[in-house]
């Protein structure tokens, strides 16, 4: 069965509502593609580029954590009551994830879970050495050695994108990781965290655990 080829179905619910937490690679980037063909149902990564086909986003940058939060209140609010999402990169500590809990509330809603593909340096790096992508469309994909894939956009052959998946994991270990231990604490607190091993953990795994996951309101 291709990587790729396996819907999360647990997610298939228009309620289920999930916050994806933990440092890029092969387990993160399958859980989050699975549910691009959901109906009825949201993928926002706030850490990718527009045309990266990967999911909606909205940006961070320099002096944008505001504008951040105001771009998803706005989306949060404008969605269908009890259509269910996958957040990448937000919330991205606990202040946000405060502010999304007060937003659930808001809309009598609550979050489903919280999944910690937790991972060390060390694994993130080997998995990031075997990613590559599509430079006009920013879409990407992990392979192994000799293998090649192609966009799914354009058809074209994706070109090795291992230094900038390096780069990336280097700036998550450096800047994000302890930030993201404490979100995790957050969500094991409320009684709403699985944590995972990522570097042992297979998607099937992920998506049975998730199936399991009673979503109340």
């Amino acid at each position: 069965m291709a990587a790729n080829s396996v819907s999360f179905s647990p997610l298939a619910s228009a309620r289920a509502k999930f916050v994806l937490l933990g440092a890029a690679g092969v387990l993160e980037h399958r859980v989050a593609r699975s549910v691009r063909s959901l109906k009825h149902f949201e993928h926002i990564n706030t850490d990718l580029s527009d045309n990266s086909g990967e999911g909606r986003t909205v940006h961070r940058g320099p002096g944008a954590r505001e504008r951040l939060i105001r771009d998803m209140r706005h989306w949060f609010f404008s969605r269908k009551k009890n259509h269910g999402f996958l957040l990448q990169g937000f919330p991205a500590d606990t202040f946000e994830a405060t502010l999304l809990d007060e937003w659930l509330d808001c809309r009598d809603e609550s979050l489903s879970g919280c999944l910690w593909l937790d991972m060390s340096r060390d694994e993130a790096l080997s998995q990031a050495r075997r990613r590559v992508a599509c430079r006009d469309h920013g879409q990407v994909a992990y392979v192994e050695a000799g293998e090649t894939h192609q966009c799914e956009l354009c058809g074209a052959t994706m070109s090795d994108d291992s230094e900038q998946a390096v780069a990336e994991v280097d700036t998550w270990f450096a800047e994000r990781a302890a930030v993201a231990e404490q979100t995790a604490a957050y969500y094991r607190e409320r009684g709403q965290l699985f944590r995972f091993d990522a570097s042992r953990t297979s998607f099937e795994e992920v998506a049975g655990v998730a199936a399991a996951v009673t979503v109340d309101r």
